[in-house]
């Protein structure tokens, strides 16, 4: 086990630059991918239109992030060799839920302890000091909603007006005229107008949140809000790992719709559902591939759309036989998907009943990861996992 600052450091570099490896892929191919599509094949001769300079740096950018991406696969592949990223017992990755596993210390994929419990002074030079008063857990959900509450309506907004300052800035920069390259600086201040007044209401949202002695960590003063069910069922920090809310004073009933789960059972039932789940999507590939084919029979035997409709025509006239012979393959194939989804839809139905994953005392299906981490549910956060 290593201490929550060595581990975060380790994980952190292991997932931004893992972050970098895919964008540098999807920089790559859009953007190249858009240059090329919409560049004029006379484009030399159209220098003194914004679009085609537009196109050009779409096609240098993925040209960059192209080569740029040797670079971060290589840098990506030496942080993944660091042990500290890693389960000591399953060796699988920690970077991806690097706030699950400092708050619970625990790793999602096995449950067994992978942190050293952190010193619980706020200022580990000073032992004498003392943290101020934590939040009660009702305290910390209570504020946790209402920022929330308040910031997806920001972000909805900011979103819309994205596309809204998009549309503006073509327009804007289409009636002025400019040469290339200051149509394209042009158009890129306007349309970033709004994104980045999209960010800095955002900022001041995580400000307002940084001044809520609720929202925040009475150790390290980190932003609590957004991690509401792994503060709430572990009662810790999901930046320095150390407690943030007050202990539970009154004792927890015990579960009253089932007995409490076990790291193995909750394991063993995922594993009994994702064999079910490929079953179910090999009989869906087998049932469109079968469709596809007796769909596309007929026109093979016939010789194409036209001898189809010529063996139409006789039974059931010249108008159903074109009619027919455009749309029936379409219809069909729409019909069996209809069916396929709502099979689909049974089975995994069925699946989760036969295989519940349901937690005892809310009633509602928790997530094994969450789970085999904190020991409890990520619904109503309290302990379901029997140690």
């Amino acid at each position: 086990m290593v201490p929550v600052p060595e581990y975060r450091a380790a994980a952190e570099r292991r997932a931004t630059r893992g972050a970098f490896v895919i964008l540098a892929v999807i920089a790559a191919v859009v953007s190249s991918g858009f240059g090329w599509v919409g560049l004029h094949p006379n484009w030399y001769g159209m220098l003194d239109r914004p679009d085609t300079w537009l196109f050009l740096g779409l096609i240098a950018v993925g040209l960059i992030a192209l080569a740029l991406l040797p670079v971060a696969v290589v840098r990506w592949r030496r942080a993944a060799r660091d042990p500290r990223s890693a389960c000591p017992h399953c060796r699988k990755s920690l970077a991806t839920a690097i706030p699950l596993v400092t708050a619970s210390r625990r790793c999602p994929h096995c449950g067994g302890a992978v942190l050293l419990d952190p010193d619980e002074s706020s200022d580990p030079t000073d032992p004498d000091a003392q943290p101020r008063p934590r939040p009660t857990r009702w305290e910390y959900l209570e504020a946790d909603k209402r920022h929330q509450a308040l910031g997806i309506p920001v972000i909805i907004g900011g979103l819309l007006g994205s596309y809204v300052g998009c549309g503006g800035a073509a327009a804007v920069s289409g009636a002025l005229n400019l040469p290339g390259p200051v149509g394209v600086a042009v158009f890129g201040l306007l349309a970033a107008v709004v994104p980045v007044s999209s960010v800095l209401v955002l900022a001041a949202l995580y400000f307002r949140a940084k001044r809520n002695d609720a929202l925040t960590c009475p150790h390290c003063a980190a932003v609590l809000a957004g991690h509401r069910s792994t503060v709430a069922a572990t009662g810790r920090c999901v930046k320095c790992g150390r407690s943030a809310l007050a202990p539970r004073h009154r004792p927890l009933p015990p579960p009253h719709a089932a007995p409490s789960f076990t790291v193995g059972r909750i394991t063993e039932l995922e594993d009994a559902r994702w064999q079910a789940t490929l079953r179910n999507w090999r009989r869906t590939l087998w049932v469109l591939a079968a469709a596809v084919a007796l769909i596309a029979a007929p026109y093979a035997a016939a010789g194409g759309r036209t001898g189809v409709e010529l063996w139409l025509s006789p039974r059931v006239g010249d108008t159903w036989a074109g009619l027919t012979a455009d749309g029936g393959p379409w219809v069909t194939l729409f019909v069996v998907l209809g069916g396929v989804v709502f099979v689909s839809g049974r089975a995994t139905a069925r699946m989760k009943r036969r295989h519940p994953l349901n937690c005892p005392r809310c009633g509602k299906e928790f997530l094994p990861t969450f789970a085999r981490a904190t020991r409890c549910c990520n619904h109503c956060c309290r302990p379901i996992v029997a140690d």
